[in-house]
């Protein structure tokens, strides 16, 4: 449909099909998708809201396609906008966003229903008969206004190439999933709190980019068991930039082991070990070298360097550095440095 929607009501989309929009619409009330697949592709700005704010929700009703799916598809670029929300409400499978190949804003995420684990923020499937297998590299970025969490997945795809960076703007804190976060493309905390639940952001190794900007914080909470045969694990990836890295809850968190991790922060960022443990390196996968950040280790906290050595801008709190195994090949150094 390449006509404009004006007015104060919505549009509820069901059914097993797919519905394209490519007109510029205005209308201000609710858009629902409840079944099949509905494609945003405005070929003069937004599909949807056209600049405005509105809501668009995510659900299933069982008459998706294939059976199950229910799905908002992004045929082009910058289709919904800062000021529109995005919300999943999940009761039964599946809930779906795919961006294939393109990149897309939003305002508020967040998620309601039984079942978050069927809702699921993609680059692309990579299923026949719902799209393609390879799409472009896409970016979802969310400006969160309100605290709130989204527990469901957020990933590159099923199979195929393609993947997904997601980009955290706004003062608000946005708590997600860790263990369900598996998108290799990046992850960018601009402004405010992205909180990370039980695991680590990242990829496979230090291409994959995790950036904390001035002011913008990262935390993984981790409430696992502590000891680190319970710890979860940093993915491979590359840490940068002048924020803060806050490690909270009793569990452990360890650098390498799951990919090469290179820690390289700027000066004047943190990192703050409020709870718990960190080990700064595992099966000698992290490199120090070049950070810059400054380490707070609060009472009751213990950083395990015993594998190799770090470098810091500044050493600060109360809490407990541990130096190396007592054999001599495990003497390693901790640099402090670059105030």
């Amino acid at each position: 449909y390449g006509g404009a929607i004006t007015g104060t009501g919505g549009l509820v989309k069901t059914g097993s099909g797919r519905q394209i929009l490519t007109g510029a619409s205005s209308f201000s009330g609710e858009t629902k998708v409840q079944g099949g697949m509905l494609r945003l592709a405005g070929t003069n700005g937004s599909a949807l809201y056209n600049g405005g704010s509105g809501k668009v929700t995510i659900s299933h009703d069982g008459s998706g396609t294939l059976g199950f799916y229910s799905i908002l598809e992004i045929g082009a670029a910058n289709q919904l906008g800062a000021n529109v929300d995005l919300e999943f409400d999940v009761n039964r499978a599946y809930a779906y966003m795919s961006l294939l190949g393109h990149n897309t804003e939003v305002g508020n995420l967040s998620i309601t229903g039984t079942r978050p684990e069927w809702a699921v923020i993609q680059n692309f499937e990579g299923i026949n008969g719902v799209d393609g297998s390879s799409f472009a590299n896409a970016t979802f970025t969310v400006n969160q206004t309100r605290d709130d969490l989204f527990n469901g997945y957020m990933r590159d795809n099923v199979s195929g190439s393609g993947t997904l960076q997601f980009v955290k703007k706004g003062s608000a804190t946005l708590t997600i999933q860790g263990a369900n976060v598996t998108h290799t493309g990046g992850t960018r905390v601009m402004e405010g709190r992205v909180i990370s639940q039980g695991a680590s952001l990242g990829g496979s190794g230090s291409g994959s980019q995790v950036f904390i900007n001035s002011n913008a914080v990262l935390e993984y909470k981790l409430t696992n068991a502590p000891g680190f045969a319970n710890g979860a694990v940093q993915k491979g990836a590359t840490i940068s930039g002048a924020g803060t890295l806050e490690k909270t809850g009793q569990g452990a968190l360890i650098f390498g082991g799951s990919g090469q991790v290179n820690v390289a922060m700027d000066a004047g960022s943190w990192i703050r070990l409020m709870e718990g443990d960190i080990k700064a390196h595992n099966c000698v996968q992290a490199n120090w070298d070049n950070n810059k950040a400054s380490l707070f280790i609060n009472t009751n906290s213990t950083f395990w360097q015993v594998e190799g050595n770090v470098t810091v801008g500044a050493l600060g709190g109360g809490g407990t550095l541990n130096l190396g195994y007592s054999w001599p090949n495990f003497q390693p150094v901790m640099t402090i440095g670059y105030g």
